[in-house]
């Protein structure tokens, strides 16, 4: 009856570490806000986990090893504002996220380039 026992407890705790120690994935697309066309190589990090993707020629994206919780998404993008998503939870339903993100338009300051006059370097008059 005792082996019994033990063996009913360890085949518990064993059934509850997979719960818990379960890992579970976040899937999306990021595109353009004004020409709603998929962006590609965008970066979507999960925040506070230091976890991430790039998406693909088509925009989409999947983060795997996200353990069950409830996180915020940021995506950037060279030419494009940061976004910052609002909070999802990540449990054994898979979230679907679709990100927008918005064109920078950033202006730089003029560039003044001017040559400077030809200076002959004098010559050693020593030969060797």
């Amino acid at each position: 009856m005792r082996i019994r026992r033990i063996s009913f407890f360890i085949l518990l705790c064993c059934l509850c570490w997979n719960v818990f120690a379960a890992e579970y994935q976040i899937k999306g697309v990021v595109i353009d806000k004004s020409t709603r066309q998929p962006l590609e190589f965008v970066n979507v990090l999960v925040v506070g986990l230091g976890i991430g993707a790039s998406t693909d020629a088509n925009g989409n994206f999947l983060i795997t090893q996200v353990p069950p919780g409830i996180y915020r998404l940021q995506a950037s993008f060279l030419g494009y504002k940061t976004e910052l998503t609002p909070e999802y939870r990540v449990n054994h339903v898979t979230p679907y996220v679709q990100i927008e993100l918005e064109e920078e338009n950033a202006s730089l300051n003029e560039v003044i380039v001017t040559a400077s006059p030809f200076q002959k370097v004098p010559e050693s008059p020593v030969s060797l």
